[in-house]
């Protein structure tokens, strides 16, 4: 599955436009597409571990917001 994670990741980098942000509709699905296909196997590699993904991302989420605050 990590592999599968890093060839989706390499995918992805392949589809994201030069400058963020900018892009057509259809750069924009390829890309909903790809960042979809990068979540699906985050949620199997969690499932597998016995991960709480929501509890992890919010515990994440909580480091930014202080380093961004502080």
């Amino acid at each position: 599955m990590v592999a599968d994670l890093v060839k989706k990741a390499g995918a992805l980098a392949e589809k994201i436009p030069r400058k963020e942000g900018s892009g057509d509709a259809a750069e924009k699905e390829t890309l909903g597409k790809h960042l979809s296909e990068m979540l699906y196997v985050a949620f199997v590699l969690a499932e597998s571990y016995g991960v709480t993904l929501e509890d992890s991302f919010m515990q994440t989420i909580d480091e930014y917001i202080l380093v961004f605050v502080s």
